[in-house]
């Protein structure tokens, strides 16, 4: 039951850990090491391009609007509050941006609207414009917050929209992800590794053969004679001492009164006498 759980738990942070990982990995390689992102729109019809606080006070960073035209054409924006712009276009033909494509850093555009464009430049609802030749660009910061912008140009649509957003936070972020997503991968793999090993040493604990103790094989040549020349009688050397007793007594009577001579071999013995 515990080595269930253990996998469980390891699938679980092995799935966190890569998400994780691929999600740090991907922002870091979107927003580089300055925390930059960048959202592009390509508006596909005529009209203003109309950006509103969603897209402009989200976050709390300054945000950096840049206006591209088609070839040979000029641009202009404005800055002014939501409720002036709104009044303004009115329901003349715009393209709205109404939020941020993560996944593929676009702007999501929406349009609608029809008929002419009023004259925007000369009216005194701007708090700041700028004016290009091909390009042009505007940075704002939140203090006025919430303000929108509006952008036309003198062709009947513009090439492309861009909003940059820059923000140290998100790297950093990002890599903490990627870290911490790494960490968790390494901790699943060996989570999963200590129940298979402890898997492996059960089985083969289970399953091993019980030992087999060899008796010993006992062969003639293993039998040995016991060497009669390693065991002798230590001779008393004549000149030793003769103990007390018996034996002591008898040695003496055999020494003193009987004399033989040890290579007489004719010497009678005690039964002829």
């Amino acid at each position: 039951m515990a080595k269930n759980v253990k996998r469980a738990v390891a699938a679980i942070a092995a799935l966190l850990g890569l998400a994780l990982t691929i999600g740090g990995l991907w922002l870091a390689t979107r927003v580089g090491s300055s925390g930059t992102a960048t959202f592009t729109g390509k508006p596909t019809a005529s009209g203003a391009v109309l950006l509103t606080p969603t897209i402009l006070n989200r976050l709390d960073a300054d945000v950096t609007v840049t206006a591209e035209a088609v070839p040979g054409g000029k641009t202009w924006m404005g800055v002014a509050s939501p409720s002036d712009a709104e009044a303004i276009l009115g329901t003349a033909p715009k393209v709205t941006a109404v939020g941020f494509d993560t996944s593929e850093f676009t702007l999501e555009l929406e349009s609608e609207g029809q008929g002419d464009l009023p004259a925007l430049a000369g009216a005194d609802i701007w708090r700041t414009s700028a004016t290009g030749t091909g390009t042009s660009t505007l940075t704002l910061s939140q203090d006025g917050a919430p303000e929108s912008v509006v952008i036309t140009t003198d062709k009947q649509r513009l090439a492309a929209v861009t909003v940059t957003v820059e923000r140290k936070a998100w790297f950093v972020q990002a890599m903490v992800g990627l870290l911490v997503g790494l960490a968790l991968l390494v901790g699943a793999l060996l989570l999963w590794r200590s129940t298979r090993t402890h898997h492996t040493a059960g089985a083969t604990a289970l399953t091993a053969p019980e030992p087999v103790v060899a008796e010993p094989v006992v062969t003639e040549s293993d039998v040995t004679e016991p060497a009669t020349d390693e065991v002798t009688e230590t001779a008393s050397p004549t000149s030793t001492e003769a103990e007390p007793g018996a034996d002591g007594e008898r040695a003496a009577y055999d020494t003193d009164e009987h004399p033989t001579d040890p290579t007489d071999t004719d010497a009678p013995t005690e039964d002829q006498r």
